[in-house]
């Protein structure tokens, strides 16, 4: 039992061989400890240090550990991508798994944990460590299925993207790109296009992203699902919206919103709406943009939407018009976004943070500085929570039938 890092259940104890009466005789005798709830064990790390010395001598080690890694391994494919408690818990188990599976140069198991965990960095905000595994997973000598590398290298483009390490995105996305296509994985190449777009994007190079995601888009069609469909056109969507063409920008978002109601629980939806709201705003259909932004403040999501979904929030608190309150209330809510990002050591990408900065610039000009920055300063104290529940209006109309599934 002395494999196992930050505590474990009954359940993998048995998996490993420990059965439930010898576990309860060393939790009588006090060298493993159990929880309040009863459902965690844990040794004492003195008993612990002496179980791995045993192991190590026992020629079972290897054994041991390989079971525990594909137990962990297995264990991952069978849990929601949002199952945090149990990542949460196991995580200590899951890294230990990993760096055997590194120190044994096994490049199958140790990309499939790393695959495993990367929602888990990814929502931790634990980019480095992410990247830091798949770099060495994907660096380990030895024969690797050419569909799992494919998968590794777009797995590790996110937490790189994520860290605006964009000439690494490119380069592992131009290998993921290259071996979808020696493998005749369609769905892979537009899902690489895709991917290189919103890259392009995020350094504002809108045309150039608009010639990756054109061809990708009509790959995702005849191959892809609907996450790939959506994702594609929100960033046509994007893209489009940054070059100025509305309605482009409007049928895309259309299109994807409409596979979203057809597809429920998508990541993108929210996007999709704040999208629609922030392309309502541009054309002066204030009331439009309220109710697509509504809907998407009354979903969760992951931290990164709901940035995006303020931000366009505070700007309708900040229209032409707008009285001193409400402008007031827009500074608190973009306060509150950049505390968040500034926590991440994240930004937002280039053509969206000009775009915010210009609503941000027009707002500030209609206040006082000093009230400004009283207004910015207790934004900044709120919290990202905070400022979701307090930039959802009273009563909203959802009178539009497009915003409706």
């Amino acid at each position: 039992m002395g494999i196992f890092s930050g505590g474990f259940t009954a359940t993998v104890a048995e998996a490993l061989g420990v059965i439930r009466p010898e576990l309860d005789a060393l939790v009588r005798v006090n060298l493993v400890q159990r929880d309040g709830s009863g459902g965690r064990y844990e040794l004492l790390e003195t008993v612990r240090a002496v179980a791995l010395e045993q192991l190590a001598g026992s020629g079972e080690s290897e054994a041991v550990h390989l079971a525990h890694a594909r137990y962990y391994r297995e264990a991952r494919e069978g849990y929601d991508w949002n199952e945090w408690a149990w990542m949460a818990a196991e995580v200590g188990n899951l890294r230990s798994a990993l760096r055997w599976a590194m120190a044994r140069q096994e490049p199958e198991l140790a990309l499939q944990l790393t695959l495993g965990m990367s929602w888990f960095w990814e929502s931790r905000g634990d980019q480095r460590e992410a990247l830091s595994w798949y770099e060495q997973a994907l660096a380990l000598p030895g024969d690797l299925d050419p569909l799992l590398r494919l998968r590794g290298l777009y797995g590790a483009a996110t937490p790189a993207w994520q860290m605006g390490l964009f000439g690494r995105v490119q380069a592992l996305l131009q290998e993921c790109l290259d071996l979808a296509r020696d493998g005749g994985w369609p769905d892979w190449q537009g899902r690489a296009l895709m991917a290189l777009g919103r890259v392009a994007l995020e350094q504002g190079h809108a045309t150039r992203a608009l010639d990756h995601l054109h061809p990708g888009l009509e790959l995702v069609r005849q191959h892809g699902d609907a996450f790939d469909q959506v994702a594609t056109l929100y960033h046509l969507a994007d893209a489009s919206l940054a070059e100025g063409h509305h309605d482009h920008a409007r049928a895309y978002a259309e299109e994807a919103l409409d596979l979203c109601c057809i597809h429920p629980g998508l990541f993108w939806h929210r996007l999709v709406q704040t999208l629609l709201g922030e392309l309502a705003l541009a054309q002066g259909q204030f009331a439009e943009a309220r109710a697509y932004l509504a809907q998407a403040n009354d979903q969760s999501g992951h931290w990164r939407s709901s940035s995006i979904v303020l931000a366009v929030q505070a700007t309708c608190f900040a229209v032409p018009g707008a009285d001193e309150q409400d402008l007031m209330h827009a500074a608190r809510l973009w306060g509150a976004i950049e505390a968040h990002e500034d926590a991440r050591a994240q930004r937002f990408s280039v053509p969206y943070q000009a775009r915010l900065d210009r609503y941000v610039q027009s707002a500030q000009a209609r206040l006082p500085k000093a009230t400004w920055d009283r207004a910015w300063a207790e934004g900044r104290e709120m919290g990202l929570q905070g400022a979701v529940v307090a930039a959802r209006p009273p009563q909203v109309s959802h009178d539009h039938p497009e915003e409706q599934c």
